[in-house]
């Protein structure tokens, strides 16, 4: 009988079954991320000050906030993926325009356009520890756009600057998790790279 579908937005049961050679490459790639840094980083696995695995990173990086945490019947414990932590401002979102803008992106733009950003604001809120893994995986797939592809790589100083003017007053008010989502629901991106920045944030924030 055929076997059925797996759904693109989990990822494979063995991480290590890749099924091209571009994802055997990035597969690679990220572990020797992990083995280079887990010499001098180690995330936090553990509730610190009251916080849980959803709270991590707040308010920047951290889930949504813990509705039954709210009501006072949060189970979870530390190992809750939603936020326990007071938040003070609504969640920003990209207007319709906007979105339709960003998602007529080809990928190596909105990684580049996005990566741009999230290296600001990291940077601006002392991220750069946590995003280390993410950041440097965002990198290494616009250098090799730049490598495999010659008309981006000619044109991208000058189209930088034409997304960046169009897209700057939206993108500072967004927070590192909602830069994250543009990459993580935009449809040019590819559902391998979106599996690998889940699997980095994860390992950041100490998540099974």
């Amino acid at each position: 009988s055929a076997e059925t579908p797996r759904s693109k937005s989990l990822p494979p049961k063995n991480s290590a079954i890749v099924s091209t050679d571009g994802e055997r490459w990035r597969h690679h790639y990220v572990q020797g991320l992990k083995d280079r840094v887990s010499d001098e980083f180690e995330w936090p696995s553990e509730e610190v000050d009251g916080r849980t695995c959803g709270s991590f990173g707040h308010p920047e990086l951290c889930g949504k906030p813990c509705i039954r945490f709210y009501f006072g019947n949060c189970t979870k414990g530390l190992q809750c993926q939603f936020c326990h932590l007071e938040h003070d401002e609504p969640k920003r979102k990209l207007d319709k325009v906007q979105r339709r803008n960003l998602d007529n992106l080809s990928e190596p733009q909105v990684i580049s356009l996005v990566l741009h950003q999230l290296q600001t604001r990291s940077r601006q809120q002392g991220l750069n520890d946590q995003l280390i893994l993410v950041l440097a995986c965002l990198r290494r797939e616009v250098r090799l756009w730049r490598l495999k592809d010659r008309h981006f790589a000619s044109h991208e100083a000058r189209l930088q600057r034409e997304l960046r003017g169009s897209f700057a007053n939206v993108f500072k008010k967004l927070s590192v998790a909602r830069l994250l989502d543009l990459l993580k629901n935009h449809p040019a991106v590819s559902e391998d790279l979106k599996d690998q920045v889940l699997g980095l944030l994860a390992s950041a924030a100490g998540s099974p």
